[in-house]
This record gives C-alpha cells, structure tokens and sequence, in this order.
C-alpha cells in the first residue's frame, strides 16, 4: 500500500505544478489582456519545477529502498536471548571449574 502511495505521490509532484502554472497563465491572459508569451513562460515554469520535483520524488524513494535493504540484510550483533532463561554454565565448562 505504502508503494501506491508513494506513485501517487510523483504523479501529483509532476503534474500540480504545470498545472498550476498554466491555469495562472491562462487567468492572467483573460483578466489582464497580456500576450501569449505569459502561457509559454508559465508553462516553462511549470516543466521546469515539475522536473525539480520528480527529482526529489525519486531520491527520496531510492534513499527509502537503500534503508529498507541495509535493514534487511544487517545481521544483528548478538542472537536474541530469552529473558525467562536462567542463567546457566554448560555442562562442559562447568567442569573446569572444579
């Protein structure tokens, strides 16, 4: 679930703010009278954050599957014990020390 969430989120990081920028685009030509060249520099905006926010997306998504496989694969330092073991002497050592 966690992965569905995380291609949700690059869509909505690529597309929102090409959007975004050519809709103000597009508003700014209709109330304000101003020329074409207003959409093409937005849309250019809107290409170039949408590039800088794939970006982060996926260093963030690498940087997660890097952690989640050091995590996998690091051997933990000493085997767990049980806690209601008592504390004993094998038989072998016990031995030598009488």
């Amino acid at each position: 679930m966690g992965r569905i969430g995380g291609v949700a989120g690059f869509g909505l990081s690529v597309v929102t703010p090409l959007i975004v920028c050519v809709l103000t685009a597009v508003w700014l030509m209709n109330r304000y009278d101003v020329g074409e060249w207003v959409l093409i520099c937005a849309a250019a905006v809107g290409l170039v954050s949408s590039g800088c926010g794939a970006y982060r997306a996926i260093r963030a998504f690498l940087r997660d599957e890097a952690r989640r496989d050091a995590e996998k694969t690091q051997q933990p330092l000493m085997p767990k014990r049980d806690t209601n073991e008592a504390w004993h002497v094998p038989p072998e050592d016990s031995q030598k020390l009488e």
